[in-house]
This record gives structure tokens, C-alpha cells and sequence, in this order.
């Protein structure tokens, strides 16, 4: 939601958006950011940062999210598309 915000935020239309990403939680589901997912954060970023491959702090708290607890990651976010994190599906609703 943080991240749908900071979007909406800095749109051209910010207060329509706003408005819009303000009523998602009314349509799905969303996670804590668990024990479990802090751990698997601290793993996956080290493995990454080795391979040379560093994401930023919060894409990579939402793709551990996401991975732990079994989910889906929907966005548009190159870098989390780009397929090294092993594991994390991705899907980007905005090429439909």
C-alpha cells in the first residue's frame, strides 16, 4: 500500500488516485510483514547483493512478502520482473 500511495501521490491525477488505491484494501487481501519474511529478507538480499544483483530495500521487503506467504506478486517493477529472485511469481496486469 506504501508503495501504491507514494504513486498515487506524485500522479498527475493524484487525489483521483489516491482515492482509488485508498479503496484496495476492500478488494484484497493484504500480508503482514512477518518474522519469517524479515529473515528471508536478510538472506535473499545478501544472496543478491553477492550475485550483483541489489534491489531496493522495499521492493525486495514486498517480493519476501510475497514469497512467504505463497502469493502472487502483481506490478509493473522491472526489477522485480526480471526473474532473479527465484521462486517469486510475478505477473503485470498493465501488459494484459
Amino acid at each position: 500500500m506504501a508503495e501504491l500511495l507514494y504513486g498515487a501521490q506524485r500522479s498527475k491525477r493524484s487525489a483521483e488516485n489516491l482515492e482509488r488505491v485508498r479503496r484496495l484494501p476492500n478488494s484484497f487481501q493484504t500480508l503482514p510483514v512477518t518474522e519469517a519474511v524479515t529473515e528471508r529478507y536478510g538472506l535473499l538480499r545478501a544472496k543478491l547483493e553477492a550475485r550483483g544483483l541489489p534491489k531496493s530495500d522495499f521492493d525486495l521487503v514486498i517480493a519476501c512478502t510475497a514469497l512467504e506467504h505463497g502469493a502472487i506478486l502483481v506490478t509493473n517493477d522491472g526489477s522485480l520482473k526480471d526473474g532473479s529472485i527465484e521462486g517469486l511469481t510475478v505477473e503485470d496486469w498493465l501488459e494484459a
